[in-house]
């Protein structure tokens, strides 16, 4: 499994763009939005606004989209982040259970989609589950 850095390490230098980057986190580009969550969890050390938009690119494809690009690449960050919500959890189950390859292909290319993305769904999958919030 890949080792985390500690979010604190790139905090201090970088906290200045946080607000920038939140704004391209709202542009629209799926590619910008992707990578621009990916870079405010180190500046941050918060996940949650990371999270809403990753998420945002996973669900969908649980429910019968074909964005697998997209999809996967979200998924990614997801496991570098290190934790999921039980929506994402679920629907990662729920595609895990399914006999239909999991890919836009219908050549060879979808044997090979197909193993990469049961893979990271492996991946995030293993996680620790993390606790629920308490009723304080």
């Amino acid at each position: 499994m890949r080792r985390r850095l500690p979010a604190r390490r790139l905090r201090s230098g970088a906290l200045p763009y946080a607000d920038r980057i939140r704004q391209i986190m709202d542009d629209g580009d799926t590619w910008c939005e992707i990578g621009a969550a990916v870079a405010l969890w180190p500046i941050t050390g918060e996940t949650e606004s990371s999270l809403s938009v990753l998420e945002t690119y996973v669900l969908p494809v649980a429910d019968g989209d074909e964005s697998y690009g997209s999809f996967l690449m979200a998924l990614r960050a997801i496991v570098r982040l290190g934790t999921a919500s039980p929506a994402v959890r679920a629907a990662l189950h729920r595609m895990r259970e399914t006999d239909r390859r999991l890919s836009p292909y219908r050549d060879y290319r979808a044997f090979l989609d197909d193993e990469e993305i049961r893979s990271a769904i492996d991946e995030m999958l293993a996680l620790p589950t993390p606790p629920p919030p308490s009723a304080a």
